[in-house]
């Protein structure tokens, strides 16, 4: 038998540490078909985590990401970032979460694989995210208004209050290229 690198269950998950930086890297091995590697990692501050894996080295590893934020939370999923083998997630975390990371390789893919999860700088808000507390609108708005979500987890809040009876229309649309 092949000796395993990173324990297949929570249980026996490889603990990682960001450091300073807010970075953790490791570099493992599926060794083989449907080998998983479990991974742990305590948050220490609130904000967006980005969790990259990709191949490193030889074998045909097609990797297969799974993360979650909290032993409650779903586990999110990705395969092929972009039309590549790497795989990417990004979560949004609290500090004190204890996010769980699984590291795999599409059915029977082996090979050398490149852990990263890096704390992302934080994104300034354009508008509240406070539900007690919406950004008004004019009541006489008769055009638009911009705005951005700019992480995972924003919410752009808005309380419009209107000067009149009569019909409201209400459309959110993506600015092309973005």
């Amino acid at each position: 038998t092949i000796p395993d690198d990173v324990g297949d269950s929570v249980e026996e998950a490889r603990a990682l540490n960001l450091n300073a930086d807010g970075i953790a890297v490791f570099d493992g091995n599926i060794e083989v078909g449907g080998d998983v590697d479990y991974f742990t990692v305590a948050v220490v501050e609130s904000g967006s985590l980005l969790i990259d894996l990709g191949t490193s080295g030889t074998g045909n590893l097609d990797t297969i990401l799974y993360a979650k934020a909290s032993a409650t939370s779903q586990w999110e999923v990705n395969d092929n970032v972009r039309g590549s083998t790497a795989s990417r997630v990004v979560l949004d975390v609290k500090a004190g979460d204890i996010v769980q990371v699984k590291a795999t390789g599409f059915g029977t893919t082996t090979g050398k694989y490149a852990l990263k999860l890096e704390m992302l700088p934080p994104v300034p808000d354009d508008f509240t995210n406070n539900l007690a507390d919406p950004e008004p609108l004019e009541s006489n708005l008769t055009g638009n208004q911009a705005g951005e979500i700019e992480s995972v987890g924003d919410r752009d809040l808005f309380v419009y209050t209107p000067s009149e009876d009569g019909f409201l229309t209400v459309a959110l649309e993506r600015v092309v290229g973005s």
